[in-house]
């Protein structure tokens, strides 16, 4: 999604005689940019539901190797 939003960051004109000749928005680049960031946002909500669980599996008495 990354790479996405760099190509569409490369397409947009900020010249509003030019952006009126293309497809592509502000708005686009905006919903992009909030995709990622959601997208980015459940990544550190995943790392650390795992290092919950990690510690979880420590307090109960495994072996914190099972979880790797």
């Amino acid at each position: 999604m990354q790479r996405e939003l760099g190509v569409l960051d490369v397409q947009y004109y900020n010249d509003p005689n030019k952006a009126l000749q293309q497809n592509l928005t502000r708005g686009d680049i905006n919903a992009k940019t909030a995709k990622i960031d959601a997208g980015k946002q459940a990544v550190e909500a995943d790392k650390q539901a795992i290092s919950d669980a990690e510690d979880e599996l420590r307090k109960s008495g495994g072996d914190i190797g099972w979880s790797r």
